[in-house]
């Protein structure tokens, strides 16, 4: 599991209480990168995956089609879609 805000991230595979995030970005976070995140998140390999972006930041939807490409969901505040798809 991880979580991150614009400063840091921080993964937890066995999972995190969610009244301790803050604290644990706070203490124990490392400097957030958007890619790095993804990257994590993949290595995770955890089923039924979702990132959840409630930032609307042009630079966190960069990363959408990598996160889709590792069969990831998204559930996002954008309202314009970030990425261009080739027509089928």
């Amino acid at each position: 599991v991880g979580v991150a805000n614009s400063r840091k991230m921080y993964f937890d595979a066995d999972g995190m209480n969610i009244r301790k995030v803050k604290e644990k970005l706070d203490n124990s976070g490392e400097p957030m990168d958007p890619a790095m995140f993804v990257e994590r998140m993949a290595a995770m390999n955890l089923p039924q995956s979702v990132f959840v972006d409630c930032t609307s930041n042009e630079g966190v939807a960069a990363q959408y089609a990598d996160i889709i490409r590792h069969s990831i969901s998204i559930v996002s505040s954008l309202t314009t879609y970030p990425f261009r798809t080739s027509p089928s």
